[in-house]
């Protein structure tokens, strides 16, 4: 990827640090800005973290240019903490608002429809985020001009594999025991070409993307081995569509277009990101 250059900024100590997946670590620190007072420094804990990281931070830089909004703000790094540096972003992950989860749960077509817009958004500017997950998504709620319907507003706050359509993942083979599981899908559920290393396509894209909204629309955990290979995981996904999903049409059709060799899935998942739900007031 073409890479614009990144600035060194000293951070001040940090106020708080939570330990995430992937091998890092990200703290809120005080920085020397006008317009970003806090931000986020993540550092390695593990050396695959590092990789990791590194991938991450150049991802981000060209998202920034590409897709502005759509991914975290790339500050530049800390020389002193070797620390990569982000302004926080303008939403939350479910996880980390009761209102979310429970709109999450009550109505999950709105935020699958948000994390589609984001896929095809990156995959338009040519990027591959290669794990749609939980703890690499955050949503708001954008508000447009007064004529334009209001929708959920998704937004990549890790990237852990990011890497330019065309170009290899991160090879995630030895670190996948870092990468978190899905809530009900159980397991890191990382298509085949992620774990390998293989070139980044619309096609693996598309098919993270749709273990991320089968998850989504899970009406429970599912019974499902953790070390099933890919392709039996489709299978049994096929097989639970019916009793297992809050969304049955969506998810019948996206885990039949999981198991084609064609862009099935790829059209099945633009649709999905036409589709949407209003807000909901209050």
């Amino acid at each position: 990827m073409d890479v614009p250059s990144r600035g060194a900024l000293t951070a001040g100590p940090a106020e708080e640090v939570a330990k995430g997946p992937f091998g890092w670590r990200t703290a809120i620190v005080p920085l020397p800005l006008a317009d970003v007072r806090r931000g986020w420094m993540r550092t390695a804990e593990l050396p695959a973290g590092a990789d990791h990281a590194r991938a991450e931070q150049v991802f981000f830089q060209v998202a920034g240019r590409r897709v502005p909004g759509c991914t975290l703000r790339c500050l530049g790094h800390d020389p002193r903490t070797r620390g990569y540096l982000y302004a926080p972003p303008l939403g939350l992950r479910i996880d980390e608002s009761p209102q979310l989860r429970a709109w999450a749960e009550d109505a999950p077509l709105a935020f699958a429809s948000a994390a589609a817009r984001l896929w095809r958004a990156l995959g338009g500017a040519g990027l591959a985020l290669g794990f749609y997950h939980p703890s690499t998504l955050a949503f708001r709620v954008r508000f447009g001009a007064a004529d334009e319907a209001r929708a959920l507003h998704a937004v990549a706050t890790a990237a852990p594999l990011g890497t330019a359509l065309g170009r290899a993942y991160r090879r995630s083979r030895e670190t996948v025991q870092h990468f978190p599981a899905y809530p009900k899908l159980g397991g890191a559920r990382l298509p085949p070409a992620q774990v390998q290393g293989d070139v980044a396509l619309p096609a693996s894209e598309a098919a993270s993307l749709a273990v991320y909204v089968l998850d989504l629309f899970a009406a429970r955990p599912l019974r499902l081995p953790p070390e099933a290979p890919w392709n039996e995981l489709v299978d049994m996904l096929q097989d639970d569509v019916h009793a297992g999903f809050r969304q049955p049409t969506w998810a019948r059709r996206i885990s039949e277009a999981l198991s084609t060799p064609d862009d099935r899935l790829i059209t099945v998942l633009e649709a999905l990101a036409d589709e949407g739900e209003p807000v909901r007031e209050g």
